[in-house]
């Protein structure tokens, strides 16, 4: 059956009624209706957006670095005008006396020389004044210069699923470069020594950086030799030892 031009107009005209018709029905239907009219079970949280949850506060890295790095220098080691090594200690004294490992500051048949890099932009010459064969641990002490200090935490306890910290700096193109690694416990059989997961590339970088805690707690050293942690209690008993020598 074929309609004629005026046939075409009236079914098209009937067809735009219809959805006008439509429409204005689906509106004054109740959804949970509308659904059920169709086999939809709806839940009353279907019918409502869900309330967006609260995320918690989460403190950008740049806004933690000023307070992370106070204490924090780059040791670079020098034999003769060929650098050997760029890592990282931490003062531990007001009159330049700073705390690594001999990964970080390594003794070259007594050749080394030794020169400590601030956030402030100085660079001053070091001198290895104290030695830990067992800990693996350096006295580096460097004149005039205060970069503010460090306590480490002996009370602190490293366990099994803590997130850490690895709190250095390092010397690139002539600037002071301040690093900061995270870390995670995977095993820890004393509360001081741990089993660290990492980013093993960064391994030679973070030698001597300080080891924090969650609560800001300095706990120890990254050693830098064996990925493995000096604990808080081992530097506390070496610079004791020193400054206790020297008054």
């Amino acid at each position: 059956m074929k309609f004629g031009p005026i046939g075409r107009v009236v079914a098209l005209c009937a067809l735009i009624v219809a959805v006008v018709g439509a429409i204005a029905y689906l509106e004054r239907v109740p959804s949970r209706r509308l659904a059920s009219l169709f086999g939809v079970s709806v839940t009353v949280s279907d019918l409502h957006s869900p309330s967006p949850s609260p995320t918690p506060s989460v403190i950008a890295l740049s806004d933690r670095l000023p307070a992370l790095s106070i204490g924090s220098v780059a040791v670079q080691t020098f034999s003769g005008s060929t650098l050997v090594r760029t890592a990282a200690a931490t003062a531990v004294t007001s009159d330049g006396l700073f705390i690594t490992t001999s990964a970080a500051a390594p003794y070259g048949s007594g050749s080394f020389v030794y020169q400590i890099a601030t956030s402030q932009g100085s660079v001053v010459r070091a001198r290895r004044v104290a030695y830990d064969a067992v800990a693996g641990l350096v006295l580096l002490k460097a004149d005039n210069i205060d970069v503010g200090t460090v306590a480490f935490s002996a009370d602190a306890q490293i366990r099994a699923g803590d997130e850490l910290d690895a709190v250095g700096a390092t010397f690139a193109l002539s600037h002071y470069v301040p690093v900061v690694l995270p870390l995670s416990v995977v095993y820890s059989p004393d509360g001081t020594s741990a089993v660290l997961s990492y980013d093993r590339t960064f391994t030679n970088l973070l030698a001597g950086a300080r080891i924090v805690d969650g609560d800001g707690h300095a706990v120890g050293i990254f050693s830098g030799t064996s990925a493995g942690i000096v604990g808080a209690t081992s530097i506390n008993a070496f610079i004791d030892g020193y400054l206790g020598q020297t008054r």
